[in-house]
């Protein structure tokens, strides 16, 4: 076994150009916090190499799905997160339980109207044959007789084997298709939640205004959400995102702001700080969604997304790999994974030049870390160390560049005919390079966090690759 997990191999790079892979110790680590928002005690540790490097086209052949049935687990039926099928019965199911005055309760009954009538059995002790049996699920499809709400559609997205592209024919790589979320992107499951949390605690009441500072994707799902509630909604991102995706924001009937890109995080003109603003400046009317610094946003992915993996694998994921922008993605996942198996790694995707590099590798301060270099894919790699970012689940990190995410998502188009977006693309290529490190019988699982669609001026254009230098 290689460095990434085990003994650094010899003659380990320590040029920072070349320090893709990392381990970080395990021993004297405590439970994670609830939200991290400063660097823990750092240990240095062990620094490994880039890892295999990829060829052109997939070296290794498909091989047969290793898990059997990829069941997509039920739909909540409210538009929150109470899905029965992760209701701990107290059969070890592992399940994440939402009760009436957690975190996770719904938010009001406008929403709770919606329920299926799937999920209305007054019997107790449920099980989740019986449930499967009573939902008509077979060979993982998902079957109603009573037609679905838009909330319904978030989630329970499918998983997909993708071991061709794994480096070792006993590796697998399992990718959760996000894309399939109704707005576009896996940014809906930490939309809703948000929203539905506002309304629940009185935060956001009706009349008011949601606001929200974003890549773009997080932009779209809260138009979408907001639209389905009857909220105004003005949306704030910059430059840097594409065309297709300041339209989608535009398309929900709210407000888009386009702010510079690449200015400073303590700049007045950094879109998040455009967001403070204008909630503070009307604080009656206006509710910031606040993404990079919410609690509910990890909170949304521990409740949904680690229990669909842990669902879907039977158990058997053995690494859980993701970028950041905010953190709530790979923090939330990967906190629920290591509560139902603590040696389950949880591995960052992350492009060179972003800050989480020297914060948890450096021990940079959060205060501290300043942006090495810049990158052009969008909703991946950060400026600024968000609070919504769990250090302490982290084990590891695969660092790459534009070139690889957008090759990745060029090799994707061709070979298997599905158009991926740039951190989609990075996901898979960190997935790849991670799956040369791991022990043979790993199953490593990742996210596609939107589709092609939102990049077609961008990643799928010659012109503007060539414009990039790329």
């Amino acid at each position: 076994m290689s460095g990434l997990f085990g003994t650094p191999p010899k003659g380990a790079p320590d040029s920072e150009s070349d320090d893709t892979l990392f381990d970080l110790p395990t021993e004297g680590v405590t439970g994670p916090p609830s939200v991290h928002q400063s660097p823990v005690p750092f240990q240095a540790p062990a620094l490994a190499t880039d890892g295999p490097t990829p060829s052109a086209s997939s070296p290794i052949p498909p091989s047969p799905s290793p898990l059997g049935v990829n069941k997509s687990p039920l739909r909540d039926s409210t538009g929150s997160f109470d899905n029965p099928l992760f209701n701990d019965d107290g059969e070890g199911s592992g399940a994440v339980e939402i009760t009436a005055d957690g975190p996770g309760a719904d938010a009001d009954s406008s929403v709770s109207s919606h329920a299926n009538p799937l999920f209305e059995d007054d019997e107790a002790g449920d099980d989740e044959e019986k449930i499967l049996r009573d939902a008509d699920i077979e060979e993982g499809v998902f079957r109603v007789d009573s037609p679905l709400t838009t909330p319904q559609l978030i989630g329970g997205t499918p998983l997909l084997d993708l071991s061709q592209y794994s480096l070792k024919a006993k590796v697998k790589i399992m990718c959760k298709c996000e894309y399939l979320n109704p707005s576009g992107s896996i940014k809906d499951r930490i939309a809703q939640h948000i929203i539905a949390q506002a309304e629940a605690s009185g935060e956001l009441r009706p009349g008011m205004t949601v606001v929200a500072a974003t890549s773009g994707n997080t932009g779209a799902a809260i138009a979408m959400a907001s639209a389905q509630r009857g909220y105004n909604y003005i949306v704030i991102t910059n430059k840097k995102t594409s065309k297709e995706k300041i339209d989608a924001m535009k398309a929900y009937g709210g407000e888009v702001q386009v702010s510079p890109s690449g200015v400073a995080p303590d700049h007045p003109d950094h879109y998040q700080n455009i967001e403070n603003r204008l909630v503070a400046e009307n604080p009656a009317t206006y509710y910031g969604v606040d993404q990079y610094n919410n609690p509910y946003n990890t909170e949304a992915y521990e409740v949904t997304l680690g229990p669909e993996i842990w669902h879907q694998t039977s158990g058997e994921v053995t690494h859980f790999i993701a970028g950041g922008s905010t953190g709530g993605t790979v923090s939330g996942t990967g906190r629920y994974l290591k509560s139902q198996n603590p040696q389950v790694r949880v591995v960052m995707a992350d492009p060179h030049g972003s800050v989480f590099w020297d914060h948890i590798v450096n021990g940079v301060a959060a205060d501290d870390v300043k942006v090495s270099k810049s990158w052009e894919m969008e909703g991946v790699g950060k400026d600024s160390i968000p609070g919504a970012f769990d250090v302490n689940v982290i084990d590891g990190i695969v660092r790459g560049d534009d070139e690889d995410a957008f090759a990745m998502c060029r090799e994707v188009a061709a070979n298997d005919g599905l158009l991926l977006g740039g951190s989609a693309g990075l996901n898979l290529h960190a997935a790849r390079v991670l799956s040369g490190e791991v022990d043979d019988g790993s199953v490593i699982v990742t996210v596609f966090p939107d589709n092609g669609v939102k990049y077609l001026s961008k990643i799928f254009n010659d012109s503007w690759l060539e414009s990039k230098g790329l």
